[in-house]
């Protein structure tokens, strides 16, 4: 388990404990990563547009039997210590701490031990606030003669929103009140866990056409419009509205999380 700063007087058993709660929140994070891997696999058994061969699909079907192996395993693991895990939890609900927050500190310390768990290990932390802060902070269409960014007003106004939607957004998911385990906890960001998080919300870019087809829907030739930026926040819009999709965006929070929960 990740060396964290356990409250100074909590016992060997507490401690114990603690780990094994720790222990079942990563159980139940590889619970979730297994069950995304088979259903990924099984629409590529489906094969729907042929994209497979029978070979690779007999392959998908070899991996998805071992997956659902290891689910069960994982699954059976965490049946055998929720016990332990519920008893620390409860306390440090009893404490004062928010259940959301609990877990949430736990997966996060769990996925200390398996990186590819950090896309799970947060739960309702972004917000569209903090996309609309970052959005304008990175706006490629606002750069100088240099390719640097534009500092204006509105980009210096949405950098003082970014750091305080996100310090807010942290406090609001993760911090925890004194308990038999640990201190009371509040975690913050410095200005380099901030310079991340925009350095990392830009992730890339694609070009975009526009493409011209027969009636038999054959391309008969497309048409360059540009670029399309990829945030670590995406977004697409529904007949509900906008839908906002912050997974990428957790990854990279839980990454900066962990090391402020080490020791």
């Amino acid at each position: 388990m990740l060396n964290i700063n356990f409250k100074e007087n909590a016992t060997k058993e507490d401690r114990t404990a603690f780990a094994v709660a720790v222990q079942y929140s990563g159980l139940t994070m590889s619970i979730s990563m297994t069950e995304d891997q088979i259903g990924s696999l099984e629409k590529k058994i489906e094969n729907k547009k042929g994209t497979y061969t029978t070979a690779e699909v007999e392959g998908f079907k070899a991996k998805k039997i071992l997956l659902e192996a290891d689910l069960e395993n994982f699954q059976e693991d965490a049946a055998s210590i929720i016990g332990v895990y519920e008893s620390v939890r409860d306390a440090m609900i009893e404490n004062g701490s928010d259940e959301g927050n609990v877990d949430n500190v736990l997966r996060c310390i769990a996925a200390a031990e398996n990186s590819k768990l950090e896309k799970y290990a947060l739960k309702n932390l972004g917000t569209v606030e903090i996309y609309n802060s970052l959005a304008t902070c990175h706006d490629i269409k606002r750069s100088n003669d240099l390719g640097g960014q534009i500092m204006g007003k509105a980009e210096k106004a949405a950098y003082a929103s970014a750091e305080d939607a996100i310090q807010r957004a942290l406090r609001e998911a993760l911090s925890l009140e004194e308990s038999p385990y640990t201190e009371k906890l509040t975690v913050r960001f410095n200005k380099t866990d901030l310079r991340l998080i925009h350095e990392t919300f830009i992730k890339g870019f694609s070009n975009k056409y526009e493409i011209e087809k027969d009636d038999k829907g054959n391309e008969i030739s497309r048409t360059y419009k540009g670029v399309k930026v990829a945030k670590s926040i995406t977004t697409k819009k529904t007949d509900d509205g906008m839908k906002y999709d912050f997974r990428q965006f957790n990854t990279v929070v839980a990454r900066l999380v962990i090391g402020k929960l080490a020791k």
